[in-house]
């Protein structure tokens, strides 16, 4: 069903689609629910990101043209970061980590907030 704004489609559980889908409830969810310390939390969640982004891939009958300038440096930037992020697993309180997760979540939260608000409310 298309949003109001008739840019994207409404709220989905499809993790592909632009608007926030709630998958960034997952570490907190695997901290609290499953009992896991925030960073195999953390690394689970990417690696289902990772699955799930390797999973549309795959499905799509054919490749549409790939912005390569574009993906190259974000995907090498992901991958060095995913290295660093190992090297300093367990070099980082758990505390911090999950401060640090809920400052980033709450932020992102303000971040999507204002932007619906911005897209939604006249600014006559």
């Amino acid at each position: 069903m298309p949003s109001p704004a008739g840019r994207q489609p409404s709220g989905s559980l499809h993790p592909g689609h632009k608007e926030s889908n709630g998958g960034f409830l997952i570490v907190p969810a695997l901290i609290l629910l499953a009992g896991l310390p925030a960073s195999a939390a953390i690394g689970t969640s990417l690696l289902v990101i990772a699955m799930q982004s390797l999973a549309g891939l795959a499905a799509q009958p054919a490749l549409p043209d790939i912005p390569w300038a574009l993906v190259l440096p974000f995907t090498a930037i992901a991958v060095a970061g995913s290295f660093l992020g190992s090297a300093l697993t367990g070099r980082i309180p758990e505390r911090a980590l999950r401060t640090g997760f809920a400052v980033l979540v709450l932020s992102v939260a303000v971040a999507l907030l204002v932007q619906q608000l911005a897209l939604h409310l006249p600014l006559t």
